[in-house]
């Protein structure tokens, strides 16, 4: 979680890989969390943004709904795989309009 965090104040390619696989991969709410919103932050993303927030939303589920014992269903593990290229297409979108 603390590593998330302070991936915010970094902008290689590496990090942004890091914090979108933990999007992607991590079981445990609080790493996906705020890998989430060190990304927001990054690519500075507004918050009323209605992508964000939807996927926000598939990124903020519970732990006990994702997960048996310490595997995360296949089910949710497909809704975290979308959540990412919702993602990446939404990088895509701020990094054009930003200019």
């Amino acid at each position: 979680m603390h590593a998330a965090i302070s991936l915010r104040e970094f902008s290689n390619e590496a990090s942004e890989r890091a914090l979108l696989d933990a999007v992607e991969h991590e079981v445990t709410y609080l790493v996906r969390y705020h890998a989430f919103q060190s990304l927001m932050a990054r690519w500075k993303v507004r918050a009323d943004d209605k992508e964000r927030g939807e996927i926000e939303k598939v990124n903020a589920r519970p732990n006990s709904a994702i997960y048996r014992g310490d595997v995360m269903t296949e089910e949710y593990q497909k809704n975290l795989a979308g959540a990412r290229e919702r993602l990446e297409r939404l990088r895509d979108e701020y990094k054009v309009s930003s200019f």
